[in-house]
């Protein structure tokens, strides 16, 4: 089949203390449609790693949020590739609630890469050769521009931060981003659009510095290691 389609449940551990569905929550179950969708070809993690001794990066994300589903929601989640080059894919997921009302979309840009080099590979290196079904979203990767920020926190790779590849989970740089934001501003605000940068990756025991600056509709929030961008984010919200 050339999509995915998966029933999510949200449960009492995805949610904040206002039922909704945590920013965690939401990467947390785009990863596991992410995963699901390559499954079914034989080109997840787990057989990459088997067959080609390689792995799936995320390079780029981009997600617009119309609404959070809340806790006891059962919604419809669908993945399916909308653009492939050379030596990456771009995955469309959109969330839909029992009204068929879309919940929330996502881009994603993965590239296969080498586990023992950790240089990109080609998708004919994997016998990948994905269908391709077209997009009537115009959701774009935009540059994220870093400058002028400041430091905010510091944070130390833990155990539980590792993922399969041995490096730290997409999921635990928005769980970082999130608890630097605070329960303060979360409050205050919805957040309305995303756009994040993979940029380098790091592994247990690095210790990392998030640096953040907040306009007027968005904040900018970059993670580095020592003089390393590993990580950036752009983040538009909205007064609730």
């Amino acid at each position: 089949m050339d999509y995915y389609l998966y029933n999510c449940h949200i449960d009492a551990s995805m949610v904040d203390n206002h039922a909704n569905l945590r920013l965690d929550g939401l990467f947390n179950i785009k990863q596991t449609m992410i995963t699901e969708y390559l499954k079914q070809f034989n080109v997840d993690n787990v057989m990459l790693k088997q067959n080609f001794n390689s792995a799936w990066l995320i390079t780029k994300s981009v997600i617009n949020i119309n609404k959070m589903p809340i806790w006891g929601d059962d919604i419809v989640i669908k993945s399916y590739v909308i653009e492939k080059r050379s030596a990456k894919i771009i995955l469309e997921t959109k969330a839909y609630d029992k009204l068929n009302n879309i919940l929330f979309y996502a881009h994603d840009e993965m590239c296969p890469i080498n586990l023992l080099t950790r240089r990109i590979i080609r998708l004919d290196d994997i016998k990948y050769n994905p269908i391709i079904i077209e997009s009537n979203n115009e959701l774009l990767f935009e540059l994220i521009e870093t400058n002028d920020l400041n430091i905010s926190s510091d944070i130390l790779v833990k155990y539980t931060d590792i993922d399969f590849t041995n490096h730290t989970n997409n999921v635990s740089y928005i769980r970082f981003i999130i608890n630097d934001l605070g329960l303060d501003f979360f409050e205050k605000y919805n957040i309305s659009k995303i756009n994040v940068r993979y940029l380098n990756e790091s592994r247990i025991n690095d210790k990392l510095t998030i640096y953040k600056h907040i306009n007027d509709r968005n904040i900018v929030l970059l993670i580095k290691n020592n003089d390393t961008d590993i990580f950036s984010i752009k983040i538009d919200y909205i007064e609730k």
